[in-house]
C-alpha cells in the first residue's frame, strides 16, 4: 500500500540540519554588513576618503545583484552544495582581502569580490530551503531564515 510519501523526502531532523548549515553563511554575509555599516566613519578617517565611503557599500551591492542570475544558472548546472560553497569561499576571499585593504580603492575593489560570493549566499540559501522542504511547510523554514539576519543585527549592539 503506498502512504502517499516520498521515499527521498527529509525527515524534520535532516532538515533542520540543513537548514542551520544553510543559514550559517547567511548569518555571516548579515553580520559582515552590519559590521561594515557600524565601522564607515573609522574606515573614512583612517584612509581619509569621506567622500567615497558609499562606494563600500555600493561595490558590495553592485556585484552581489550583479551576479545573482549567474549564481542560479551556475547552481542548477553544479548543483547546490558546490556553488553555495563555492560563494562562501569568494566571499570570505574577499573579506580577508577587505581586512588587507592598505587604501580606499583596493577596499571598494575587495568589497566587489566580497559582493560576489555574497551575492551567492542569500540566493542559494532560500533556493536549498526551497528544495528540501515540501511546499506546505516552506513557510516554517523560512522564519529561520528570517531569523539570521535579525540575530545578526542584534549581535553587534
Amino acid at each position: 500500500m503506498d502512504s502517499g510519501r516520498d521515499p527521498h523526502a527529509l525527515d524534520h531532523r535532516q532538515a533542520l540540519k540543513i537548514t542551520f548549515g544553510v543559514l550559517l553563511p547567511v548569518f555571516l554575509g548579515s553580520l559582515d554588513q552590519t559590521i561594515v555599516a557600524a565601522a564607515l566613519p573609522t574606515i573614512g578617517r583612517d584612509l581619509g576618503h569621506f567622500g567615497d565611503l558609499s562606494w563600500i557599500v555600493t561595490a558590495y551591492l553592485l556585484t552581489g545583484t550583479a551576479v545573482t542570475p549567474v549564481i542560479g544558472k551556475l547552481s542548477d548546472i553544479h548543483g547546490r552544495r558546490t556553488t553555495m560553497l563555492a560563494s562562501t569561499a569568494i566571499f570570505l576571499g574577499g573579506s580577508v582581502l577587505c581586512a588587507l585593504a592598505p587604501n580606499m580603492v583596493s577596499l571598494v575593489l575587495a568589497r566587489a569580490i566580497q559582493g560576489f560570493g555574497g551575492g551567492g549566499l542569500i540566493l542559494l540559501a532560500m533556493t536549498i530551503l526551497g528544495d528540501i522542504a515540501p511546499p506546505k511547510d516552506r513557510a516554517k523554514y523560512y522564519t529561520y531564515f528570517v531569523a539570521a539576519p535579525a540575530l545578526a543585527n542584534t549581535t553587534t549592539k
